[in-house]
């Protein structure tokens, strides 16, 4: 349910970024309550999602790569 969520929302955030001028308060209230679900379900635990090698082809060096996998790390370990 809350992958659907957010799923819906963040169709509605492209078409707002790609369309503004057709954006309405119609399309707004719908994006907040939609929001405003998510965030009633955020106590459902969700599971853990790293990072992809292709997150990892925006690195510039293999020094970059450790960082990013460092970050990961404590993320999964405060995350889950």
């Amino acid at each position: 349910m809350v992958d659907l969520l957010r799923r819906a929302w963040d169709a509605l955030d492209s078409f707002k970024q790609a369309y503004p001028e057709n954006w309405n308060e119609d399309d707004q209230r719908v994006m907040d309550d939609l929001l405003k679900a998510d965030l009633d379900l955020s106590g459902v635990r969700r599971r853990w999602v790293g990072l992809t090698d292709e997150d990892l082809t925006l690195c510039e060096s293999e020094e970059d790569v450790r960082f990013a996998r460092a970050i990961e790390a404590k993320l999964k370990e405060k995350n889950t």
